[in-house]
C-alpha cells in the first residue's frame, strides 16, 4: 500500500461500488458519498469492514482523505458536487488529491483544474477503460492527465484496480485521452504495467 490510506469515492455506482469493495479489500481507508445515501449505505453493508464509512456530505468526505476519487455520470455534475458550495473544499488536507474518473469531458478538465489549482488541490483527470468486470480482475484502463509527479503519487491506488495506467504524450494535454486504447496504450513507454 502507497502513503495514501484514506480514500474517499465520491459517487458510488457499478465503477466507484466495484472500485470501494477492491480498494477496501486492499486494506484502504474507504469512505464513501453518494448523491442517494440510501446507495453509499447499501455498499458500506455488502462490503462489511471496519474500514469503510459513509458520509453524509462530500465535505465531510473530503475532510480526511489523501484522494478522492469521483466517479459521476458527467463533468457538470461532478464539478456542481466539487465547487457549487464553496465550503465543501475548505479544509481539505493540503496533500489532497482529486482525480475525476469519470467521462467529463476536456472542458469540464479544465474547468476543475483551474478552479482546484487556484485553492492549491492537486487534481487528475482519470477517465477509465473498462467495466465491473475488469475492475474486479484488476484490468482496468486508466488514462491520467495531469502533473506526472502527482499521477506517480496516485498510480499504486490506481494499481488496486488497474493494470494499465496511461500517460498521455505531455502532462495537462487535456486530449479527448485517444493515446490509448483498451487492449493497449498507442505510448506503451509511457503505460504502467
Amino acid at each position: 500500500m502507497s502513503n495514501m490510506k484514506s480514500v474517499a469515492i465520491l459517487g458510488v455506482g457499478k465503477m466507484g461500488s466495484a472500485m470501494a469493495k477492491e480498494l477496501a479489500t486492499a486494506g484502504y481507508q474507504v469512505t464513501l458519498w453518494n448523491r442517494n445515501q440510501s446507495v453509499a449505505d447499501k455498499l458500506a453493508s455488502e462490503i462489511n469492514l471496519p474500514t469503510v464509512t459513509v458520509s453524509v456530505t462530500p465535505k465531510s468526505a473530503l475532510e480526511n482523505a489523501d484522494i478522492a476519487l469521483c466517479l459521476f455520470t458527467n463533468g457538470i455534475v461532478t464539478q456542481s458536487v466539487l465547487l457549487d458550495d464553496t465550503q465543501v473544499l475548505e479544509g481539505v488536507r493540503s496533500n489532497l488529491i482529486i482525480v475525476d474518473m469519470g467521462t467529463s469531458g476536456v472542458e469540464s478538465a479544465k474547468a476543475l483544474a483551474s478552479a482546484l489549482a487556484s485553492k492549491k488541490i492537486a487534481f487528475i483527470d482519470a477517465p477509465v477503460s473498462g467495466s465491473v468486470v475488469t475492475i474486479a480482475a484488476h484490468q482496468l484502463l486508466v488514462m491520467a492527465s495531469g502533473d506526472k509527479a502527482v499521477i506517480e503519487q496516485a498510480t499504486p491506488v490506481f494499481s488496486v484496480f488497474a493494470k494499465k495506467n496511461c500517460l498521455p504524450r505531455t502532462s495537462r494535454c487535456w486530449s479527448s485521452h485517444e493515446t490509448c486504447s483498451q487492449s493497449d496504450c498507442s505510448y506503451p513507454q509511457r503505460c504502467s504495467q
